[in-house]
């Protein structure tokens, strides 16, 4: 029997919350449910690097605006894996790393996958934990990726 420290617990105890809110926010957006329900967890004064903006989004409210134009495309995400997710903590603190793997479809029924690293900082608060910035970068596959997910080798048949 190795005796696991407290703080050690405490990071446990706060990586499974963080993930968990984590989770739940990609679950609501796959449920396409209202913005306004997808970011109860985020800070007001939450930021945004995304690979789709050209510079840092500033404050909750503008993050939900631009997201609810962008969906009124007609396109969703269908399913979003969290893939090699850590969370490191820090006190009132937690850093949530992961790379994303979706499967989108476009406004014409189109299906593709999509692909990102994540890093989603989380400060409790009164509590609560809020995530209060989030950075998301593109990865592009290497070629003949989706081969290789699905049959383990370079080139299809």
């Amino acid at each position: 029997f190795v005796a696991v420290p407290a703080a050690a617990k405490d990071d446990q105890k706060v990586s499974a919350e963080v993930m968990a809110i984590a989770r739940a926010q990609i679950a609501a957006g796959i449920a396409q449910k209202p913005w306004a329900e997808r970011m109860t967890a985020i800070a007001d004064d939450y930021t945004l690097f995304n690979v789709f903006a050209p510079t840092r989004i500033e404050g909750k409210a503008n993050v939900v605006s631009l997201n609810t134009a962008n969906e009124a495309g007609g396109g969703k995400t269908l399913a979003t894996e969290m893939l090699n997710s850590r969370v490191q903590v820090y006190g009132d603190t937690a850093i949530l790393t992961f790379n994303a793997y979706s499967i989108n479809q476009d406004k014409d029924g189109r299906t593709m996958p999509g692909t990102s690293k994540v890093t989603r900082v989380y400060v409790r608060d009164g509590g609560a934990w809020n995530n209060v910035h989030s950075h998301f970068s593109s990865v592009t596959p290497p070629a003949n990726w989706f081969c290789h997910l699905q049959f383990g080798r370079g080139t299809c048949y």
